[in-house]
């Protein structure tokens, strides 16, 4: 993580990907015009999180958010994974 995480490795390997490093010391010369602009909005605007779901089975959305409610508290992936894996029959 220190190497991939590091200013060199975002400068080099993002704009070859086309992707907007998270880093906010890059060197925003380096990137295409679409991850520029990128960089300054998030520099500049306030990120909000969205909650609308597009699932329209209300059972799903009900066990997605006690389980994300749970994965907040503990940290447990698998958890979610789990859920996920044995409730997808709800997004049919």
């Amino acid at each position: 993580m220190t190497l991939v995480g590091s200013l060199d490795a975002q400068d080099v390997f993002d704009p070859i990907k086309g992707a907007t490093p998270p880093r906010t010391d890059a060197d925003i010369s380096r990137y295409d015009v679409l991850a520029q602009r990128a960089l300054h909005d998030f520099q500049t605007d306030t990120i909000t999180g969205s909650r609308q779901l597009l699932v329209l089975n209300s059972a799903f959305n009900t066990e997605l958010e006690e389980t994300m409610r749970q994965f907040a508290v503990d940290r447990n992936v698998d958890t979610v994974v789990n859920m996920l894996k044995n409730r997808y029959d709800l997004l049919r």
